[in-house]
């Protein structure tokens, strides 16, 4: 922002500091391509070295912008330009809002109002508005200390009814005790102005960075606001379970994924059998509340599960989890991300590379063939 200020645009507050910090060998990756594993693991020592530092976060407060899509625009000199304070450089090409072309302004909401935009280009996806999104939320307090008797209203682009509900409960988790707030869901096929909007930087830059205070922030304030569901949910199983598995290592679950919504691990038996003889859990996290993620995997001392949105659910784990991630191909799907997560929450990370099958789905939803010899070794090594 020093570099490269813009008049429409002020910091109001530091929100999260300058980070650094190493991402460590993994415990264990295994695949049946090794050289593809082999370069993996090469990329991983590249990235640590690459981005070892990275810049702070601050809330700010722009003038005469415009959201249409999933980030905030501007009009200058009859060009159409996105404020870069809401969007990491390497997010525009996936940015949504053609309809900001149009100097038209189809909506402009109460004038009065104080408006935090809460969003980025991956709000539609869990994962990354767990990550990207919601650490961001603590801005909500630098305008409560500002406007201490003022409804705050958070406005973020609406996708649908399921992802819509579950951020709405995260913020909800996540404001605790404060309710003097609403969510404004913004249709993106509509243009909307504000003459004072706030917004925070980003704080991650994904796949490869992520701001352990922001992480920590989102852990340690959903964590708390769901002590009572975790504390109720332990006494539960303290009438069952042997009391070396309610905090040792037998606290074991596997994140399961509908083999409908694509990535399917199509020798699933061999390696379900696996599992359940180690005494490991079937969660299913679509099934379950926010409040019920948090509190599975906040007790959970080994998880395995297929890389998705919801293995981001470990930043709810305690340093020193175990974590195993199942990943479809070495040479299709490289992604650091969960690489760079683990890292960053002080999880022992491991990663097993299985075989796509092509089909005519898009590649991203192949299902794949895992090797077994290869998932016990992992769970030996991590």
């Amino acid at each position: 922002m020093k570099a490269r200020p813009n008049p429409r645009t002020r910091a109001v507050a530091p929100l999260y500091p300058a980070y650094t910090y190493t991402r460590p060998t993994p415990r264990y990756l295994g695949g049946t391509e090794p050289e593809a594993v082999d370069r993996i693991a090469q990329m991983g020592r590249d990235i640590d070295a690459a981005f070892r530092t990275m810049p702070p976060s601050y809330v700010c407060e722009s003038r005469d912008v415009r959201i249409n899509g999933d980030i905030i625009h501007f009009h200058e000199e009859g060009q159409l330009r996105i404020l870069y304070e809401t969007c990491r450089f390497n997010d525009a090409p996936s940015a949504e809002g053609s309809r900001a072309y149009d100097p038209r302004v189809d909506e402009w909401p109460n004038e009065s109002g104080v408006y935090l935009h809460l969003a980025s280009v991956g709000s539609h996806n869990y994962g990354h508005w767990l990550t990207d999104d919601l650490p961001r939320l603590r801005a909500f307090y630098v305008l409560r200390h500002i406007y201490p008797n003022r409804t705050i209203t958070i406005v973020t682009p609406s996708y649908n009814i399921t992802i819509d509900e579950v951020r709405l409960r995260t913020i909800r988790l996540f404001l605790g005790w404060d309710t003097d707030w609403h969510v404004l869901f913004l249709n993106r096929e509509k243009v909307y102005g504000f003459n004072l909007l706030y917004h925070a930087t980003p704080c991650c830059y994904q796949p490869v960075a992520k701001s352990p205070a922001a992480i920590g922030s989102v852990r340690h304030l959903l964590r708390r606001n769901t002590s009572v569901a975790r504390r109720r949910a332990l006494m539960e199983r303290m009438k069952t379970a042997p009391l070396d598995t309610l905090r040792g290592a037998g606290r074991r679950i596997f994140i399961d994924r509908q083999p409908f919504r694509g990535r399917a691990i199509v020798n699933r038996a061999e390696i379900m059998a696996i599992l359940q003889k180690r005494g490991f859990e079937i969660l299913d996290p679509e099934t379950m509340s926010p409040t019920e993620q948090v509190v599975r995997f906040a007790y959970a001392n080994v998880v395995v599960g297929i890389m998705g949105a919801a293995m981001t659910n470990t930043i709810f784990c305690r340093p020193g989890t175990r974590v195993v991630h199942l990943s479809p191909d070495a040479t299709g799907w490289p992604d650091p991300f969960f690489y760079d997560l683990a890292s960053v929450c002080d999880h022992r990370y491991a990663a097993i590379y299985g075989q796509w099958i092509p089909s005519d789905e898009p590649s991203r939803l192949w299902n794949f063939t895992l090797d077994p010899d290869l998932l016990e070794e992992a769970l030996r090594r991590v």
